[in-house]
């Protein structure tokens, strides 16, 4: 049997959990929402609009100090941005010059990807749920399925591993349920492991490049 193959997935939200996994294999194309907070599935909208752009640099935000519980469990930058659209910008310096250069080129090259991604069936998107997907009921997911494209539609790998909610599987080919505090963050086997019940259960294979010393499996 012949498995779809994955070269390369972007991060459509909600926390850092996807953006680390495939920065750890190898195989992350960098997204303007990696390491965001609370950006939900139906706030994409904004990222395959492009209206993200406008959410950052245009419209108003709030900053908050990060507290000391934040900074040493959740490594917070010293300062809490968060935007009208209810995502926060928790691990960098939104006002550093230097990042917000970075994002743009982002939010950019997220298009560039998005127009690749529309003929070329190896290019992916991930995303993990967070907390406030659980509410997400029939009716809602219905509205949200009708802002995302096709194209991710067909390819989002879904994580249920900060949060768990079944209509993920019901409307989204490829959603598997993990337990956050057996993860290992920057881990490169233990995301592989993750990585391989994708493989598994959906047929798909994972072009990861080897490390000195591996072997194919």
């Amino acid at each position: 049997m012949n498995r779809q193959e994955i070269k390369t997935l972007i991060c459509i939200g909600s926390n850092c959990i996807a953006s680390d996994l495939t920065s750890s294999l190898e195989i992350r194309f960098p997204s303007p929402v990696d390491n965001f907070s609370s950006f939900n599935i139906w706030k994409s909208h904004l990222l395959f609009s492009g209206k993200i752009k406008k959410s950052l640099f245009k419209e108003d935000y709030e900053v908050r100090p990060s507290t000391e519980f934040e900074k040493l469990n959740y490594y917070y930058f010293d300062r809490v941005f968060s935007f009208n659209h209810s995502f926060d910008i928790v691990h960098n310096d939104f006002e550093n010059k230097k990042y917000q250069i970075g994002l743009l080129r982002r939010i950019k090259n997220f298009k560039k990807y998005c127009n690749l991604a529309k003929d070329a069936d190896d290019l992916w998107f991930i995303y993990s749920l967070d907390n406030e997907d659980e509410n997400i009921d029939n009716v809602f997911m219905k509205q949200i399925m009708d802002t995302l494209p096709d194209f991710c539609k067909e390819r989002l790998i879904c994580i249920g591993m900060r949060a768990k909610n079944q209509l993920f599987q019901k409307y989204f080919k490829y959603y598997l349920e993990f337990n956050e505090s057996e993860y290992k963050w920057h881990d490169k086997n233990h995301a592989k492991k993750i990585i391989k019940r994708y493989e598994e259960q959906y047929g798909l294979k994972f072009n990861i490049p080897l490390g000195e010393g591996e072997l194919n499996d």
